[in-house]
């Protein structure tokens, strides 16, 4: 009885000892957690105390007057070939090193000459005849002059009838003159062409042509076009056209072949492309550009046509560009976000419409930005133009 009575005694001691222990357990285990917040709370702190204040750059947009350039894909046409054909028969006798495929000439140029002798017989031939109708026209004249007198002297005072004149033969003597005179220039005119020319400046683009041929106005010998055929057809979006209006008489770069060329534009089409719905733009070299350094037609060149300036805009750098088209603006000390108007991009960066631009337009990205975060302005550009 005594054995068993101090077992349940020891037992029962124990038992109060875990109970403690788990109370004490418990306790410390609230007290952790009690604090746990407070720990997490300092931890925060230090993370907000680093990331505080960062570190902004930022751009000082000048306001002013700036403009897009619109940039277009073209070809180079030539709107009409010449056929080369001889007004008169003949056989060439000499032919011009700018009759060839690829020459340039002038206007006015000899690029053929054709053999005048059966020509200058024919006009020989035809001055005599001239002569002797001018000789028979003469003696009419002098005939009537005679009869006259005679009339005269024989009426005083009385008024010589035409017959007496002889105004009839005279008249029809003086029409046999005048179509041996044209016959004459006619003569004259055929000898001018066997010197062949165009009357404007162009380019050969193939031909036939050779020291003794045949050449005649039945059979071409070859094709040529005219400077002023040369264009460059550039479709343009109705937007751009709307932005350039007017856009006839605009100066325009245009780069083929690495080359660089002044141009204008010459016209606008007055039909829209039903599907694409794009316009076609003419443009013509400058004249100060040599025939001979015009891309030949079919080439592909790229124009380039600044268009009217922007009043009271702002050019900003493209770094100032956030996510949306957004910019931040430091105003204060800390970030505002603005959503300026786009008005279009150029190699020199964004024109938007005017706003207020505060302290500066941050230039790139910022840590964990929002608006109203403080920030610390360490390179204040200068005045952004662009340049």
């Amino acid at each position: 009885m005594n054995g068993n009575g101090k077992d349940t005694g020891e037992r029962r001691r124990f038992a109060g000892i875990a109970q403690i222990a788990l109370v004490l357990a418990v306790f410390a285990v609230a007290i952790y957690f009690a604090r746990a917040p407070e720990m997490g709370g300092q931890q925060t702190s230090v993370v907000r105390a680093q990331m505080q204040d960062p570190e902004v750059a930022v751009a000082h947009p000048v306001r002013g007057q700036h403009s897009l350039s619109v940039s277009l894909t073209g070809e180079v046409r030539a709107q009409g070939k010449v056929g080369l054909r001889s007004q008169v028969a003949g056989r060439v006798l000499s032919v011009s090193p700018a009759l060839r495929g690829g020459g340039t000439f002038r206007a006015g140029q000899t690029l053929l000459t054709i053999d005048p002798t059966d020509l200058e017989i024919d006009l020989k031939v035809k001055k005599a005849l001239l002569q002797q109708q001018e000789a028979r026209l003469r003696w009419r004249e002098l005939r009537a002059e005679e009869k006259r007198e005679e009339f005269q002297s024989r009426n005083p005072g009385r008024p010589v009838p035409p017959l007496v004149n002889n105004e009839t033969e005279i008249a029809r003597y003086q029409a046999r003159v005048d179509a041996a005179r044209a016959a004459v220039e006619k003569s004259e005119l055929d000898l001018a062409r066997t010197r062949y020319s165009l009357p404007f400046d162009g380019r050969i683009v193939e031909t036939t042509a050779m020291r003794g041929q045949l050449v005649g106005p039945l059979e071409p010998f070859g094709l040529a076009f005219s400077r002023e055929s040369l264009e460059v057809e550039a479709p343009i979006s109705l937007d751009d056209l709307d932005y350039l209006d007017p856009a006839e008489g605009r100066a325009v770069q245009l780069v083929a072949n690495g080359e660089l060329f002044p141009a204008f534009v010459d016209r606008v089409a007055p039909i829209v492309n039903r599907r694409s719905r794009l316009v076609r733009l003419y443009v013509k070299f400058a004249d100060s550009v040599p025939l001979a350094n015009i891309p030949a037609p079919g080439t592909f060149v790229n124009l380039s046509i600044e268009g009217p300036a922007f009043e009271n805009s702002l050019l900003l750098p493209k770094a100032a560009e956030q996510a949306n088209g957004t910019v931040w603006v430091v105003r204060g000390g800390a970030l505002e976000a603005v959503t300026p108007r786009s008005l279009g991009r150029t190699e020199a960066g964004w024109i938007v419409s005017d706003f207020d631009t505060g302290d500066g337009v941050v230039l790139g990205a910022v840590p964990a930005a929002e608006p109203g975060v403080s920030v610390t302005v360490v390179d204040a550009s200068r005045n952004f133009r662009g340049e």
